[in-house]
């Protein structure tokens, strides 16, 4: 059951099997990496510019390696919930990790977060993409998906708009009609 696999920069492979961080140097071979967390699933892993790597958890926020897996530490500082079902990172070193409730996105190396829920629905960010120019894309459950309506850059608030998933249904035109005897009539007997 892997459920998430990213390469970084280096050519390390990471892998999420059940509730377990795998590491592989070259693809083939996996080690398990082991550190003390509390009871809790990996939902999410996203590797971002400098090689760091973010695991989202179903109950305990994030954890973040900076050293290739040999050591996690939890970076949950104005992240208030924190079941984390989504993560992705650009080339321009944001970080952005989704939960029940909106987008976070990651300060400037102080590893705290951001909250970019203006006008974001109360429900849970299931997948995150970030553009070339900078726009995030949330996908949500049950709302449909959502973008920001300029690109992100660390500490600025950002508005959502939300994107029509769906083709416009067209009116239906009336081409043609008939028109029949009614027999017998309801109304007459006779």
């Amino acid at each position: 059951n892997i459920s998430c696999i990213n390469v970084d920069k280096n050519g390390n492979y990471y892998a999420i099997k059940d509730s377990t961080c795998l590491k592989s140097d070259d693809g083939t071979s996996w080690i398990e990496n082991t550190f003390k967390r509390k009871s809790s699933y990996w939902e999410s892993m996203s590797i971002d510019v400098n090689d760091d790597v973010y695991l989202g958890t179903s109950q305990n926020g994030v954890y973040l390696s900076n050293d290739s897996s040999k050591s996690w530490e939890l970076i949950n500082d104005g992240l208030f919930n924190k079941y984390v079902i989504s993560t992705t990172s650009d080339d321009s070193g944001n970080v952005v990790v989704g939960t029940f409730g909106n987008p976070f996105l990651l300060k400037d190396s102080v590893y705290s977060w951001q909250s970019l829920s203006n006008g974001f629905p109360r429900t849970f960010t299931t997948s995150l993409a970030i553009s070339p120019q900078g726009i995030l894309f949330s996908g949500t459950q049950d709302y449909g998906m959502y973008r920001t309506s300029a690109p992100l850059r660390k500490r600025i608030p950002t508005i959502y708009n939300q994107i029509d998933t769906l083709p416009p249904v067209p009116e239906p035109v009336i081409t043609d009609y008939n028109l029949f005897q009614n027999y017998p009539n309801p109304f007459n007997s006779s």
